[in-house]
């Protein structure tokens, strides 16, 4: 796609910080929040889905710095697909764009599921008895 490279970085609370995410890939322009709150919308966010126009491309380091959950990622990405938005994520190596989003975004959602699944699974025996 033609049109810019607009990073968005997220951090979860006041110890993390965003300076390693998007660390040496160019970009044109960069928005950010520090959400230490369930913010609904942050503001950077608000502001990067506003800035973008057809052509562009949104780039994170990893789809969950886009948003709280599954459905709200989608939500987030199918406004943007509408909006001929391309988003790519560095750590999945992915860009999703184009009416195979939505596949692609229920693939990643079952296999995050599964992990989260087997990561509790690990660490507490307890929470899925057999």
């Amino acid at each position: 796609m033609k049109g810019q490279r607009v990073g968005y970085k997220r951090t979860s609370n006041a110890f993390q910080g965003s300076n390693s995410q998007l660390e040496g890939v160019h970009l044109d322009r960069v928005f950010e929040d520090h959400s230490h709150t369930a913010e609904i919308e942050p503001p950077g966010l608000l502001a990067a889905l506003a800035y973008l126009s057809a052509g562009d491309t949104l780039i994170v380091q990893r789809f969950d710095r886009l948003a709280r959950d599954s459905a709200d990622l989608r939500r987030i990405v199918s406004q943007l697909v509408a909006k001929d938005v391309a988003v790519e994520s560095i750590q999945e190596k992915l860009t999703l764009h184009g009416a195979d989003a939505s596949t692609m975004l229920e693939m990643l959602s079952l296999l995050r599921d599964e992990t989260e699944t087997d990561l509790v699974k690990k660490f507490d025996p307890t929470a899925y008895p057999r």
